[in-house]
């Protein structure tokens, strides 16, 4: 069997990747949600109750990569925050799993706008070209408009 490689990169969280089943689902989730019991404090304490079962394996997924770091010295950096749900969960992983320590930082980093200078997927040799027409510059050399970080 052969795997079909797709042009542009997948996530679940581009409205343009769902199917109408998604859609449906997110509706009936949102109803749902809005008619339960409690207060939004109570329904986030309750939250496996409202969680999609991809999101919560992400979250346990983020863990067992944590708890293999957890003897290596260092920070957590996350490019590219979005909502910030990845980043609030290396937070939260690091207060579980190492509470008492103050040597490591989670930062998050997000230019609200992509990187100029790297092609659109699809077009092209595809994201982080480094040589040729169009290439992207050097790290180095970028500015970070509207960078913000989270510091544990």
């Amino acid at each position: 069997m052969t795997r079909i490689e797709s042009k542009t990169p997948y996530s679940m969280l581009d409205a343009r990747n769902r199917a109408a089943a998604d859609k449906e689902y997110e509706s009936v989730m949102e109803t749902y949600f809005d008619a339960s019991l409690g207060t939004n404090m109570d329904k986030l304490r309750s939250f496996a109750k409202y969680v999609p079962r991809q999101t919560i394996s992400t979250f346990l997924a983020k863990s067992e990569l944590f708890q293999h770091v957890l003897s290596v010295r260092g920070h957590i950096v996350e490019c590219g925050v979005f909502l910030g749900s990845g980043l609030m969960t290396w937070a939260n992983v690091s207060a579980i799993h190492e509470p008492f320590t103050h040597i490591r930082r989670i930062f998050g980093f997000d230019t609200f706008s992509g990187i100029a200078g790297i092609d659109p997927p699809g077009v092209g040799l595809g994201w982080g070209r480094s040589k040729g027409p169009g290439a992207a510059p050097p790290i180095r050399s970028r500015t970070w408009p509207n960078v913000s970080g989270f510091s544990t």
